[in-house]
C-alpha cells in the first residue's frame, strides 16, 4: 500500500539525514511533491526530534525594567503587597499586537527566571514559608528552580503608550521581575476565568503570617522610600529566623535599610 511505502521512504531519509545528508533545493522539492504534506510533517517532526529531542526554543518579545534598583534580592515577592512604582516594559515593535489591551485592567506577564538557568534541578525545594526545613515538590511551589524556568506573575496594567522609537510601551504596577527579565508572552488576566475565590492554597494556606509593626528612628520618615514601609511590615526575613538580637539588612531602592525584630515589631536602625 502507498501508506506504507511512504513512511518506509521516511525511514530511510530520517536514516540519511541522521547521518550526513544534506538535501539541496532540488531533492525537497521533490519530497513536497511525491510525500503530500502529512508525510513532510513527519518527516520533520522527526527530524526536529532527532536534533532537539524535546527542547523547545524560544525568544523574549521585550525585556522588563522592574524596580528601582536591579538587585537580586529576595523581597521581590512583597510587590503582591503594595504599589510599585510604575514601570516601563518596551514591547515588540508592532504596535498591532496591542489592539485591545487597554481594555484589561490586569494582565499576566510569562516570563523567564534568567538569572536561575541551569542544567540541573531538584524535584524538590525548600520553601521559604515553611522555614526552609521541609521540603516540597518544585511543581507544589514558586521556586526559581525548576526544569523550565519560566515565571508566571499577574499585573496591574496602568496604560499602554504608542512610542514612534520604542513601540508599544506597558506601564504596570505589581511586577516582581529583575531588571532586563526576558519576557515570553502576555496574556489579559480574564476575571471569569482566572479568579477562583475558592481555591485552596495548600501547605500556604495553613502558614501563619502576621503583619509586623514598623517603628523608625527619629528623622528618617522622610528619606525613605515609597512603598519600603508595606515591604518591611510584611516581614522580609527568612521564615526560618526569629533572632530578636539579630541586625537584617535589605537593600531596597538603592538604599540599604537595616533593621532588628522582635515581639512582633520591626525596628529600623539605619537608612544607608
Amino acid at each position: 500500500m502507498q501508506i506504507y511505502a511512504d513512511m518506509d521512504r521516511i525511514d530511510r531519509i530520517e536514516s540519511d539525514m541522521a547521518n550526513g545528508l544534506k538535501p539541496g533545493y532540488e531533492q525537497v522539492s521533490e519530497w513536497m511533491e511525491t510525500l503530500g504534506d502529512e508525510r513532510l510533517y513527519e518527516l520533520a517532526r522527526r527530524i526536529r526530534m532527532r536534533r532537539d529531542g524535546r527542547r523547545i526554543d524560544m525568544c523574549s518579545i521585550m525585556n522588563a525594567r522592574s524596580g528601582r534598583c536591579s538587585e537580586d534580592c529576595k523581597w521581590c515577592a512583597q510587590s503582591k503587597f503594595h504599589k510599585t512604582d510604575i514601570e516601563v516594559y518596551p514591547l515588540v515593535g508592532e504596535q498591532e499586537a496591542v489592539r485591545g489591551l487597554e481594555g484589561f485592567s490586569h494582565i499576566w506577564l510569562i516570563w523567564c527566571f534568567s538569572e536561575s538557568v541551569t542544567d540541573k534541578w531538584s524535584p524538590t525545594v525548600r520553601p521559604p514559608r515553611l522555614g526552609g526545613n521541609v521540603r516540597m515538590g518544585v511543581f507544589a511551589t514558586r521556586s526559581p528552580f525548576r526544569p523550565n524556568p519560566i515565571g508566571l506573575s499577574s499585573v496591574e496594567l496602568e496604560k499602554i503608550e504608542l512610542t514612534s522609537d520604542r513601540g508599544p510601551v506597558l506601564h504596570v504596577r505589581g511586577a516582581d521581575l529583575m531588571d532586563g527579565t526576558p519576557i515570553f508572552d502576555i496574556k489579559p488576566y480574564v476575571a471569569y476565568a482566572d479568579s477562583h475565590p475558592d481555591a485552596l492554597s495548600g501547605f500556604l494556606g495553613a502558614a501563619t503570617f502576621k503583619k509586623l509593626r514598623v517603628t523608625l528612628p527619629d528623622g528618617v520618615s522622610d528619606a525613605l522610600p515609597e512603598g519600603l514601609i508595606d515591604v518591611l511590615s510584611n516581614d522580609p526575613r527568612p521564615r526560618y529566623h526569629d533572632d530578636p538580637e539579630r541586625v537584617y539588612g535589605l537593600t531596597f531602592a538603592g538604599k540599604n535599610i537595616r533593621f532588628t525584630v522582635s515581639g512582633g515589631k520591626l525596628t529600623v536602625i539605619a537608612v544607608e
